[in-house]
This record gives C-alpha cells, sequence and structure tokens, in this order.
C-alpha cells in the first residue's frame, strides 16, 4: 500500500513539474542576424488599433512599457534618440472574446450493459490578451524578433497586481530574447 502511495506522489509531481515547464510564450526572429551585436536600445511608442485602445487603457501600456524598458535595461543601456539604439523595442496588446466549449460523456444505470450515456457541454466566454514585443534593428528598421504571450483577462485587479502580472508577462516574453542566449 505504502508502494502505491510513492508511486502516485511521483507521477503526481511529475504532472506537476510538466505543468510549469509548459509555456504560452512563441518567438521568431532573423537566425541570420548577429543578436551579439546589440548594445543599446531604445523605446518606441505603442502601436495600437482603435478598437484595442477603447479596451486596454493608457495605464496598462505606460505599465508594459515600463516593464519592458526595465527587464531590458538588466542586460543592455537604454538611451532615449532612437538615431543612438542598436535596436528598437515596439510593443502592442491584442485583445479577443474567446469561447471555451468543453463536452463530457458520463455514464448512468444499472448493472453491466443497461443504463444511460448523457453529454454535458459547459460553455463558457472570456476574454483573452495577448502581449506582441517587437525588436527591429536600428539602422534598417527590419524586425529581426518577436516575441509573445497571452492569458485570460482578469478583470477588477488593483493597480499593484496588474503591474506585478505585466511585469511576469514582459519578462516571460524577453526571456527569450535574443535567441542566442537561448540556444546555449
Amino acid at each position: 500500500m505504502k508502494r502505491h502511495f510513492s508511486v502516485l506522489g511521483l507521477v503526481l509531481g511529475l504532472v506537476v513539474l510538466a505543468g510549469c515547464a509548459t509555456s504560452n510564450v512563441n518567438t521568431d526572429y532573423n537566425p541570420e542576424y548577429d543578436f551579439r551585436l546589440l548594445r543599446t536600445f531604445s523605446m518606441l511608442p505603442s502601436e495600437q488599433t482603435l478598437e484595442t485602445q477603447a479596451i486596454v487603457s493608457e495605464l496598462n501600456l505606460e505599465r508594459i512599457h515600463v516593464a519592458i524598458e526595465q527587464e531590458l535595461s538588466q542586460r543592455y543601456q537604454p538611451v532615449e534618440n532612437a538615431a543612438d539604439a542598436h535596436f528598437l523595442v515596439r510593443y502592442h496588446v491584442i485583445v479577443k472574446d474567446k469561447v471555451d466549449v468543453r463536452t463530457y460523456d458520463s455514464f448512468y444505470g444499472g448493472r453491466r450493459y443497461y443504463g444511460a450515456s448523457v453529454q454535458s457541454v459547459d460553455v463558457n466566454t472570456y476574454t483573452q490578451g495577448t502581449l506582441v514585443v517587437d525588436i527591429l534593428d536600428a539602422k534598417t528598421k527590419d524586425h529581426i524578433w518577436r516575441g509573445s504571450t497571452h492569458s485570460r483577462v482578469t478583470p477588477n485587479l488593483k493597480p499593484e497586481e496588474k503591474m506585478i502580472r505585466l511585469r511576469e508577462a514582459v519578462a516571460e516574453v524577453l526571456k527569450e530574447f535574443p535567441p542566442y542566449l537561448v540556444t546555449q
């Protein structure tokens, strides 16, 4: 009996670790670009559509701006003038309504082959926010790297909680930049 509990504990531990290892960060980059040459960066204003500007507040855009700048400042030198930078950073937020549909089969009834199968359907709607961070070569203005992450939008958070969540999302995305650090 004790052996069954220890095996069960090991399996549950692996499931929990596997859940932590998954990430919803997506990246793309120019594999021919030499990212080792990058030393300084400059932030560009957020590019938002009229639709997302109505949903995403200027306060949240400023929080994202600050979080990106702080995260990149740990590895690169920020400069005010874009002409003095090696790379430029642009970001935007996409907000979409999503539907999550799940079906469940249940069996009710008696013994052996008697009973009934019932299918249940749960439908949930939610809002998904996607943060996209673009890195551009400062001289050519070519896109050299893109990272994004998404999660469910949690309404009614306090400003401090919003800042924490946004910093975590930015750190998760920029952990993948530059790509040569990730592949080593």
